[in-house]
């Protein structure tokens, strides 16, 4: 194995679709177009959120610091979302507003964002390295 057999960033910046459910649980024709963590893309998002952090602490009243970080979060995650089908043009501000009035919508995408098998080569298994099933 070589180092570069664990590398992953330029991986995680080729999109992938994640099929999008209705908060009942039932499936959709949309997707939503997700980058990965570990892209240059969301590296610099995530540097550009801890900056915002350090602004958004200063805010003296607590309910109105809080309703920031929660909206800067929501940005931050937005920001793996690079593409969509939705019925609306796809902006950082839509993405955003999205992610902040769909919590759950957004844990999904940074879920997805987070696991870099979404974002690798797909393979076919090979049985010849795989475990055998022990039979009883």
């Amino acid at each position: 194995m070589k180092p570069s057999d664990l590398y992953t960033r330029a991986a995680a910046s080729n999109a992938r679709k994640m099929p999008l459910f209705t908060p009942q649980g039932e499936i959709t024709d949309h997707y939503l177009e997700i980058i990965g963590r570990d892209s240059d893309e969301f590296q610099r998002a995530s540097s550009k959120y801890q900056q915002t952090l350090a602004i958004i602490e200063a805010i003296k009243d607590p309910k109105e610091r809080g309703e920031a970080a929660r909206r800067a979060f929501a940005s931050l995650r937005a920001a793996l979302v690079v593409g969509w089908s939705l019925d609306a043009e796809l902006t950082p501000e839509a993405a955003a507003e999205l992610c902040f009035e769909a919590p759950s919508l957004a844990r999904e995408i940074d879920q997805f964002a987070g696991n870099i098998a979404n974002f690798l080569p797909r393979t076919a298994p090979d049985s010849s390295t795989g475990h055998a099933a022990k039979s009883s």
